[in-house]
């Protein structure tokens, strides 16, 4: 399902295979580190990096004239609300058998705000 996902992200977005792997890399590695102060033992997965690439590839996009992808880093935003608030819906969860690690999906997406964040500063 994750492979699929990142599938998607690089066919509609088209980053280069340089940003690809080094947005992977520094979430996986952000996600890795993160997790150590969670009461997850055991992780394996590929949704925290996925929604991190979403949400920085999102971000990019989002200071262009075209503001739809202002309003999906908004449902990305509200979807973490929502998981930290209320719980997993339980669809995805039910469907591989196994509990879904939303805070990975929180750090995706903190690694996100920080690559754009050093990328804005950068500029200046």
């Amino acid at each position: 399902m994750n492979l699929v996902g990142l599938w998607f992200i690089a066919n509609i977005f088209r980053p280069s295979p340089r940003l690809l792997i080094l947005l992977i890399i520094f979430l996986a590695t952000l996600i890795g580190v993160g997790l150590f102060f969670t009461d997850i033992t055991n992780y394996s997965g590929l949704s925290g990096v996925l929604y991190g690439v979403f949400g920085y590839l999102l971000f990019q996009k989002s200071f262009l004239p075209f503001k739809i992808s202002a309003f999906l880093v908004l449902g990305l935003f509200c979807k973490i609300v929502w998981e930290h608030t209320l719980g997993d819906p339980g669809l995805a969860s039910s469907f591989i058998d196994a509990r879904i690690a939303i805070e990975s999906h929180l750090f995706g997406l903190i690694g996100s705000f920080v690559l754009i964040l050093v990328k804005y500063f950068r500029k200046k």
